[in-house]
């Protein structure tokens, strides 16, 4: 199947398998068959939840064509799924000190702790 796009478009969109960790190639599109079955979803749904075509949405879960940034939030959404867990981006804790976990933990829990942090750094909320 061809992208529904422009010619350029169907150039364009064609993606290598690329690879996020130098060992495996990334596959978005089993990521997203993974989550659309956990969902309890058939490709007709999803289509119709993210308002594109079945067509593209087969693309996509078949590495013929990725997803746009907002698409891939429109999924996240969708399918209730964190874009860290959908694009399989995991921050190995041995990363992390101890100490450096638990303030992220607090960060993420306590909105008086995120409210104190943002404003020492100088984060706009």
């Amino acid at each position: 199947m061809e992208c529904a796009e422009s010619r350029a478009c169907r150039r364009s969109c064609r993606i290598d398998r690329v690879s996020i960790n130098d060992s495996q190639p990334f596959d978005i599109g089993a990521q997203i068959v993974k989550y659309r079955r956990i969902a309890s979803l058939n490709q007709r749904e999803l289509a119709e939840k993210l308002g594109i075509s079945p067509s593209r949405l087969f693309n996509w879960e078949n590495n013929r064509h990725a997803p746009s940034v907002e698409h891939v939030a429109k999924i996240c959404a969708a399918l209730d799924v964190a874009p860290d867990e959908l694009l399989n981006i995991h921050i190995k804790q041995e990363t992390l000190s101890k100490k450096e976990l638990a303030i992220v933990q607090n960060y993420r829990r306590k909105a008086e702790v995120r409210k104190a942090v943002d404003i020492l750094l100088g984060v706009e909320p």
